[in-house]
């Protein structure tokens, strides 16, 4: 069985490329050849993790020049002869990758929903009819992202499995990380994102202004990179709370990191099924989550919901009111919750693989 594995949005160090590492290091790739797609320059620390694992990473040109990939994709795909493509994406645009599939004579192509709305809308209204013929199997990371790209047609949940053990509450750590940046006595607000429209971190940045008025033992650090780094840093300073904000950037010791928080925010505009809640709550943290974040992240009672079309003081209030918690009885609790609800990445590399080779016996 020969797999091509495309994330539409490049590799980087987000969920969706994490997700993807997290479901091939864990799955037995016994009588399995797995290839994934760049399809942009990355990091080269992303590049070795995928190869650590004995996956080969194919490279075709960058995604605005759209018949020049479309043509190397569908010469790569004929010339490897893959079983599988699966594609992961937020929209019809995948239809890209799923036509040079088409054309290549791949008989499985997988769609892989990856949130519940998209940046370009009108291109992928218009490429919705096109995108359900060459699709011939649905994927979702949650019921809400299904219906958003395939309305009522039939797909199966992929859920985002963590590697749990990662993320048990370890108070040592918690000690070496706070005493590392100078954090103790203080209550540090985190969150895990990259910086884009999507992640709104403009708001963000306004909530922790408000509360840091009201209190001067509050921090903020933010984990991430993307276009819009510099923008907020620019709205960092313009608040004038440089020397309250911590911009982390990309890292890959986030599993450390979060030992030494206390609450976490991620008030988007919107998301599939976010990976850093899910992270939040197997870690023991209170997590504040916009309204317009699907329900289904939220194994326990970790998590509240509130709105970002209301203003920054619900945001600020509860803050405020998020007392201190047991952090190892809490992530125990929510690991426990975490697995009952298919979020432990043996079982659920496991399942993805048998799909796979259903998939495959299917169109012999």
């Amino acid at each position: 069985m020969k797999i091509l594995c495309i994330n539409t949005n490049g590799l980087n160090n987000d969920g969706i490329t994490n997700s993807i590492l997290n479901y091939y290091s864990h799955m037995d790739k016994r009588d399995m050849i797995i290839h994934v797609l760049k399809t942009r320059e990355t990091k080269e620390s992303i590049e070795q993790s995928f190869i650590n694992i004995g996956i080969e990473l194919k490279f075709t040109d960058y995604r605005t020049n759209f018949l020049s990939y479309l043509f190397k994709t569908t010469k790569l795909i004929r010339k490897e002869k893959y079983d599988i493509v699966h594609v992961h994406g937020s929209s019809a645009l995948m239809s890209l990758d799923l036509l040079a599939a088409k054309i290549a004579g791949c008989k499985v192509r997988i769609a892989h929903s990856r949130n519940t709305s998209c940046k370009h809308k009108h291109l992928d209204k218009l490429l919705r009819p096109l995108f359900y013929t060459l699709c011939n199997v649905r994927f979702a990371c949650g019921e809400d992202a299904g219906k958003w790209l395939f309305q009522d047609r039939p797909f199966t949940v992929i859920k985002n499995g963590k590697d749990l053990d990662v993320f048990l509450f370890n108070p040592e750590m918690r000690e070496i990380v706070r005493e590392n940046y100078n954090w103790n006595g203080k209550t540090i607000i985190g969150h895990v994102g990259t910086f884009n429209y999507q992640k709104n971190h403009e708001f963000l940045v306004r909530v922790f202004s408000s509360l840091e008025i009201l209190s001067p033992d509050y921090l903020l650090v933010l984990i991430g990179s993307g276009k819009g780094y510099n923008i907020i840093q620019d709205q960092v300073h313009d608040e004038k709370i440089d020397n309250k904000v911590f911009f982390m950037g990309s890292i890959d010791n986030i599993s450390d990191i979060l030992q030494g928080l206390d609450i976490m925010l991620l008030p988007s505009h919107f998301e599939g099924l976010p990976n850093v809640v899910l992270e939040w709550q197997a870690v023991g943290l209170p997590s504040i989550i916009s309204d317009k974040v699907t329900k289904e992240c939220a194994v326990c009672d970790l998590v509240e919901f509130l709105p970002i079309d209301k203003g920054v003081e619900p945001w600020v209030n509860a803050i405020q009111s998020t007392g201190e918690v047991d952090r190892l009885e809490q992530s125990k609790k929510a690991q426990k919750a975490l697995s009952e609800n298919g979020y432990n990445i043996e079982q659920d590399a496991r399942i993805l693989k048998e799909i796979y080779l259903s998939l495959t016996n299917e169109c012999k």
